[in-house]
């Protein structure tokens, strides 16, 4: 496949050739930033990113890797959330400076309830 393109890049006129040297130099190198910019860079696993730049998964993964809360399958099963109805979301939130768990609950009657979960220990500290 290449051995045919060389000797068409060499027909081009130099000015061509300049042209598209320069286009595959710059989409080359276009190419390696995006490879490098989702790398990790700390070899965690995560990217790099502020405490306020991480998303909902992100937290809840660091402050499991730390012990700071447990797996989520524990989260619901020491609150019996699922006694309730099925879990059809979770978000990982902070409330007055600790993380709290909100998990969406839909009951067998159709309604959408929210389960606040202390994340250490399973607790439920208040349903909306």
């Amino acid at each position: 496949m290449y051995t045919r393109a060389i000797p068409l890049l060499l027909s081009l006129p130099r000015r061509r050739l300049a042209v598209v040297a320069a286009a595959l130099a710059v989409t080359t190198a276009l190419t390696l930033a995006a490879a490098h910019a989702d790398t990790d860079h700390d070899g965690s696993g995560h990217k790099n990113r502020t405490e306020h730049e991480l998303t909902s998964q992100d937290r809840a993964i660091r402050l499991r890797e730390s012990g700071a809360i447990l797996p989520l399958v524990d989260i619901i099963r020491l609150s019996g959330v699922e006694r309730a109805g099925k879990v059809i979301g979770v978000e990982l939130e902070t409330e007055d400076g600790h993380p709290v768990y909100e998990l969406k609950v839909l009951t067998e009657e159709g309604r959408v309830r929210e389960y606040h979960i202390d994340p250490s220990n399973g607790r439920i500290l208040e349903v909306d």
